[in-house]
């Protein structure tokens, strides 16, 4: 059943087994050498040779029924997310067929998939999930409207549509004004003259109150998202005092030191606070916004995305190029 793991510790396949004995049998069979290779990692990982493996498989699907097999692939599961393997994990629950775990897995890592330009992974594994389930999450319908914004707005708007609706029967609001956030981000960087855009932007207006509910890179997000529906809208409200206020609030919130925000959040609010500056004449606040925010260029987690869109932003708004160097590897 090991066989289920590409590599694994002795700790998992004690998991996936129930063999307390894991340890040595796994050290016995690598000092006879069959078909078992040691990796020098801290603990020691094991693999087996990979034709070896694919025999295991086959003999695992002629030899287990179904409910077996499947009970097996979950305690792998188990045992990839403890090691970390959180993709691997959501393979194994796919092809266990426990669709809702599969679910949980998959919502937990989109937003990692994504800023590892991912979105082709994060599409396939829910396009193995029935349909009859996706639509029962709204979460994974967020995160595909998320995929798809940048190469697709009419199918991320449809995500987005059934995402808000449900949040907002469900009671979720600082949810759904999350989801309208993002359809006004997307809409706002497609190439569409804004089409739609009102909608999401009266949506996100009404849901703004849930703001301070969510977490402090959402709650950047939103931000960002507001000032461009300012912009957006038909009134073109961005000398209004509420989005004055607004703008403090968000130039004070990147110049903070909380914890738990994504550095990609970070420039997208950046991006949007410096073109706000241009439009409105605010050069004292074009500098409040390059000094919070350049300290995060050489952040590793910071997508090549993010940062050329930052930079392309600065160059736009200064007149000039930003020196930087690239984090080392």
């Amino acid at each position: 059943m090991t066989a289920l793991l590409p590599e694994f510790t002795a700790k998992a396949a004690a998991t996936v087994t129930g063999r307390v004995d894991a340890q040595s049998l796994l050290d016995d069979l690598y000092r006879r050498q069959l078909f078992v290779t040691r990796l020098a990692d801290k603990p020691p990982r094991y693999s087996y040779h990979d034709l070896f493996r694919e025999f295991l498989l086959e003999r695992l699907q002629e030899r287990m029924d179904r409910e077996a097999l499947n009970a097996a692939r979950l305690r792998a599961a188990e045992a990839a997310l403890a090691d970390g393997l959180v993709e691997r994990a959501i393979a194994l629950s796919l092809e266990a067929e426990a669709w809702e775990y599969a679910v949980e897995l998959v919502c937990g890592r989109a937003r990692a998939m994504l800023q590892q330009g991912r979105r082709a992974t994060l599409r396939a594994f829910a396009a193995s999930i029935p349909i009859a389930t996706r639509l029962l999450h709204p979460w994974l319908d967020y995160w595909l409207g998320v995929a798809s914004m940048i190469d697709d707005l009419t199918l991320a708007r449809e995500h987005f549509e059934r995402a808000y609706a449900a949040f907002l029967a469900s009671g979720e609001s600082s949810a759904a004004c999350l989801v309208a956030a993002q359809a006004v981000l997307g809409i706002h960087m497609s190439w569409a003259t804004n089409v739609g855009g009102l909608l999401w932007v009266k949506r996100l207006d009404q849901s703004a109150t849930a703001l301070n509910s969510l977490a402090p890179s959402d709650r950047l997000r939103v931000m960002a998202a507001l000032l461009r529906a300012a912009a957006m809208d038909e009134t073109y409200r961005v000398n209004e005092e509420s989005i004055a206020v607004a703008v403090e609030s968000a130039i004070q919130e990147l110049e903070g030191t909380a914890a738990g925000i994504d550095a990609n959040d970070r420039f997208i609010i950046a991006d949007t606070l410096q073109e706000h500056a241009l439009s409105t004449g605010q050069p004292a606040l074009f500098e409040r916004t390059v000094a919070a925010v350049t300290p995060y260029l050489a952040d590793r987690s910071l997508t090549s995305w993010a940062r050329c869109h930052w930079l392309i932003s600065f160059g736009t708004v200064s007149g000039r190029r930003y020196p930087y160097a690239l984090p080392q590897p």
